[in-house]
């Protein structure tokens, strides 16, 4: 699934800040760089260099992720690619 939401996005390389554990949820803090090389979300390339804050929550039982719940920066992603002015535009 990631790869099909990712797509167009390549060298991607996921930074990892923070990392916590408690009972059987992990939650983790991290960011995604990539080179926007393809179509990404209907948005053709634009040959540019992106850095994602991303949250991610993983529940685990059995050994196995069962749950995911992930939050991303999809404004700053949207002003990288410059399809949105950013506030410093303004």
């Amino acid at each position: 699934m990631m790869n099909v939401m990712f797509s167009g996005l390549t060298q991607r390389q996921h930074v990892f800040k923070d990392q916590i554990a408690e009972g059987d949820k992990v939650a983790t803090r991290l960011t995604l760089h990539a080179l926007h090389t393809g179509e990404f979300q209907g948005m053709p390339a634009t040959g540019k260099q992106i850095a994602v804050r991303q949250m991610a929550i993983h529940v685990i039982r059995n050994g196995k992720i069962v749950e995911v719940w992930t939050s991303s920066d999809d404004v700053g992603i949207m002003q990288q690619l410059g399809l949105m002015p950013s506030q410093a535009d303004q």
